[in-house]
């Protein structure tokens, strides 16, 4: 689960084992990795409050839809008279909100996280070695 959501948001690639390794391992990145699973479930779970409620405000759009485009005689759908978006607005603001404050959150892990768990450059390659003499053939 955590792979998929630090590269959607991130464009990092962190493996779910090089994670795993590191909370075993302890040590500052265990600090860090446990952080970043976290953020990952809990942003996971907001995604999905998210769609549950799109469909729900989608559900109801649906119905006054049908209830515009009735003729006369026409069965239609009750609609909410005190609002669809009084009633779930402010749910859908709280989640968009908790959304971007956890995308936040976990760029800045991943940062602190790419920072400590770089892999190692590529050693140069020695320069290639050619005759010790000018003259030499």
């Amino acid at each position: 689960m955590t792979l998929p959501l630090a590269r959607k948001y991130t464009d990092a690639d962190i493996s779910d084992d090089a994670l795993a390794v590191a909370r075993h391992h302890g040590g500052p990145l265990a600090l860090t990795a446990a952080p970043v699973v976290d953020t990952c479930q809990a942003l996971a779970s907001t995604e999905a409050d998210l769609a549950r409620l799109n469909d729900t405000i989608g559900e109801h759009l649906t119905a006054v839809r049908r209830n515009l485009t009735a003729r006369a005689g026409d069965a239609v759908p009750s609609i909410n008279p005190a609002g669809v978006l009084q009633a779930d607005g402010p749910r859908l603001d709280t989640l968009i909100g908790q959304r971007a404050a956890q995308i936040h959150h976990l760029r800045t892990l991943v940062r602190i996280w790419l920072a400590h768990h770089q892999p190692p450059a590529p050693r140069p390659t020695p320069p290639a070695r050619y005759a010790t003499s000018p003259t030499a053939s």
